[in-house]
């Protein structure tokens, strides 16, 4: 009986891993300002997105990148003051086809439903113009 059980608890954990791996998020990089949050491990993991009417952003950044690390305050200022509403999906290597052809970093792309709306919207200066325009209600993708 006490072999039973173990094997079942064995199985249930080995189930419950093979879920988690398959959300195809996860929480990124540990030396990442953005550990914690919601990194794309393979393209599949916009599912979870796509399937909710709210516009959200994708963010292609490298830990490595120095324009990236600049904009890193204006990142997180925007997921502070419009996270709720517009959330942000990190992308740090994720496996699959993005949606628009990244060629560069840092990077941002604006869904909703699984359709591009806007993209890709390439280096430090035109993200911070997304976030103000965001910011000051005049952004239509």
């Amino acid at each position: 009986m006490k072999m039973r059980k173990t094997i079942m608890l064995a199985l249930s954990v080995v189930i419950l891993l093979t879920l988690a791996a398959c959300s195809n998020i996860d929480e990124g990089p540990e030396e990442s300002a953005f550990h914690g949050m919601d990194h794309l491990t393979h393209y599949n993991g916009l599912r979870k997105y796509d399937q909710k009417d709210t516009m959200y952003l994708i963010y292609v950044y490298s830990v490595t990148c120095p324009a990236c690390t600049d904009i890193i305050p204006d990142v997180l200022e925007f997921i502070e003051t419009h996270g709720d509403e517009i959330p942000i999906v990190f992308d740090h290597g994720a496996g699959g086809q993005p949606p628009v052809n990244v060629t560069h970093v840092p990077t941002f792309i604006v869904m909703k439903a699984g359709e591009v709306l806007d993209g890709p919207i390439v280096g430090p200066q035109p993200i911070r113009e997304l976030f103000e325009d965001i910011e000051e209600g005049v952004y239509n993708p």
